[in-house]
């Protein structure tokens, strides 16, 4: 009888622990942009050693489609680059126009997706996060945008942030505990709609923490954290230079956008 026990117990134990090997595989489970990049910057530091290379993500800007990478010199003035020549481009589009309403400009999958990363970036900055960013990117699929960084707080000392996000900070590490001294994704993804003339993601955004995906409402049960407060903090509100935009829809790897001259 107590061997029958003891195998049972032993049954049990090793189901919670491969339950939880698989959550913790996917949480830890990192976009293959990452680490595609980091693979050819690997290979280009054996290459030429003695080469100053920063972190991996941070080589090159991403080679595939519709992302854009971010760094802490390099890469972000790439992105400032790529986000000025966007919005060169809408203000050229909006003197061109023959009148002040409904301009209708198309953005690229690479040009949406650096003034999403931008605003990323911006919003990490306004919460003293930006420098547990290793690597972003944004892309366009399936009529959705999804925006997301790799991050790794292990360098990021929680007693040196504000009280408000120190709170979530710890909450996540409390929850997610491989957050705390890895690299991992966390994104957001969702339909683009329209807030007062800026482009934003909708009320249907979920957050990707690394291959899991979670509702607003459900990563605030998990963390204990007011569902408001996650919103607020994932909410990505994107500028298109001169353009007070009215509609924007996706078609295939494009964004059509529409709106009035400022």
């Amino acid at each position: 009888m107590i061997k029958r026990y003891a195998i049972a117990f032993l049954i049990s134990a090793l189901s919670v622990g491969g339950i939880f090997l698989y959550f913790l595989q996917r949480a830890t489970q990192l976009p293959s942009w990452y680490t595609e990049q980091s693979a050819s910057s690997d290979t280009t530091q054996s290459a030429v050693p003695n080469d100053p290379i920063e972190s991996p993500a941070f080589a090159s800007p991403s080679q595939n489609v519709g992302s854009a990478s971010s760094t802490t010199a390099e890469g972000k003035l790439s992105s400032q680059h790529a986000q000025e020549d966007v919005k060169t481009k809408i203000d050229s589009t909006v003197k061109s126009a023959p009148k002040a309403k409904d301009v209708e400009v198309q953005l690229n999958q690479r040009e949406i997706g650096s003034l999403f990363t931008s605003e990323l970036r911006r919003k990490a900055e306004s919460q003293t996060l930006a420098k547990a960013i290793k690597g972003a990117n944004t892309t366009i699929q399936n009529g959705r945008i999804e925006s997301g960084a790799v991050v790794n707080l292990g360098g990021v000392s929680v007693n040196e942030l504000p009280s408000n996000e120190r709170n979530v900070v710890s909450k996540l590490i409390e929850s997610f505990p491989s957050l705390g001294d890895r690299n991992v994704y966390i994104g957001v993804e969702g339909k683009p709609t329209v807030v007062n003339g800026l482009v934003t993601l909708g009320d249907d955004a979920r957050i990707k923490i690394g291959d899991l995906s979670f509702t607003p409402s459900e990563l605030s049960q998990r963390l204990g954290i007011p569902e408001d407060q996650i919103k607020q903090r994932i909410n990505l509100e994107v500028r298109l230079g001169r353009l007070k935009v009215n509609d924007i829809q996706l078609d295939g790897d494009r964004a059509i956008v529409k709106g009035d001259a400022n």
